[in-house]
């Protein structure tokens, strides 16, 4: 058991290589995605999620996925990785697909870092704090505005 524990340790805190991509600034037509993990993000009628999906929160954090090139099925397929690595989620009901430039547009960094997973992008540049709650709903009202809804035909759960 000891064996393994340092094996394990050695492996987690070893450098990764990195993928090609990682680090790219986004261009204005690469499609992105954002999950939502609540029937709450989910604006059904209106086609689109509700700008909160779409909030960074204080610290200015924000994950999508870049989805370039990929098909319908890969994407959810991919959406299932994403759950893997919320350990505060079970759930996927959904996902907003909008282009990055729609990010840029608002003075926004679409960034892929493909971390913790393959194809993970952060948007960055959110107004921090208290300070900047007003202007980081607009922004993410602006986002959620142009995503467009996908929900797949029941909700999606880890087995």
């Amino acid at each position: 058991m000891g064996f393994l524990r340092r094996w394990l340790a050695l492996w987690r805190d070893s450098p990764r290589p990195s993928h090609p991509e990682a680090g790219r600034p986004l261009g204005p037509g690469e499609p992105l995605a954002r999950v939502a993990f609540s029937k709450s993000d989910l604006r059904r009628s209106a086609g689109r999620l509700h700008w909160a999906a779409f909030d960074p929160g204080p610290a200015g954090r924000l994950s999508c996925i870049h989805v370039a090139g990929l098909a319908e099925r890969e994407i959810w397929d991919l959406t299932l990785t994403v759950l893997a690595h919320r350990k505060d989620r079970d759930t996927v009901y959904g996902r907003g697909d909008f282009h990055a430039g729609i990010a840029t547009d608002a003075g926004l960094l679409a960034l892929r870092d493909d971390d913790p997973f393959e194809r993970h992008c952060e948007l960055k540049g959110w107004p921090i704090g208290a300070a900047g709650k007003s202007e980081r709903m607009l922004l993410a009202k602006r986002l959620a505005a142009t995503a467009v809804l996908h929900m797949p035909t029941s909700p999606l759960r880890l087995s």
